[in-house]
């Protein structure tokens, strides 16, 4: 058998061409958008991991690109880190959820039993897309209007004719032309 002698040896990350650590680079910049969403600890720690894994020289000009390209992107929408985390969990678990949610077109707050089908994020906002028991059918909600929000023991099939990509097809950015 082998084995290494010297204490700091590690096996050589894959290379890299050039072209994949300006994407690399580029990827960095876009995560930036994801600071103080419940997103943003996760994606830098695995970023983080991943550009101190290149022990090798990098060829590419960080500070050259960052003078030469930028992203500009819409704040990120405010909300409570615990709801979107519980909403993750509800989706991932297909467990029913009951909220209360602030309906802005009529000033008003509800409560809701809905099942967690997907989120999405565009444009800076993040939206839920859930079947509401309430209104018998898919709905879009926005996680910053959830006041609060309760984890059922109760588990859902998401309908096997929702696809998220049909769901969205044909809207302008998430308006959808059928009225939902």
């Amino acid at each position: 058998g082998y084995h290494y002698t010297e204490p700091s040896y590690r096996l050589p990350f894959v290379q890299l061409t050039e072209g994949e650590l300006v994407a690399l680079f580029l990827a960095g910049q876009v995560l930036q958008q994801y600071r103080g969403t419940p997103y943003g600890p996760d994606l830098a720690h695995a970023f983080a991991k991943i550009t101190a894994a290149l022990s090798d020289p990098i060829s590419v000009d960080a500070q050259l690109l960052s003078e030469a390209l930028s992203f500009r992107v819409s704040a990120p929408a405010v909300f409570d880190v615990s709801i979107v985390k519980t909403l993750i969990a509800a989706i991932v678990q297909r467990r029913r959820i009951v909220i209360d949610y602030w309906t802005a077109s009529r000033d008003e707050e509800c409560r809701r039993a809905i099942d967690p089908y997907h989120l999405t994020s565009c444009e800076g906002q993040t939206y839920l897309i859930a079947y509401c028991h309430l209104r018998e059918g898919i709905r879009q909600f926005v996680p910053g209007r959830i006041r609060k929000i309760e984890l059922t023991e109760t588990i859902f099939t998401v309908d096997e004719s929702f696809r998220i990509d049909e769901y969205f097809a044909g809207a302008l950015a998430v308006f959808r032309g059928d009225g939902s």
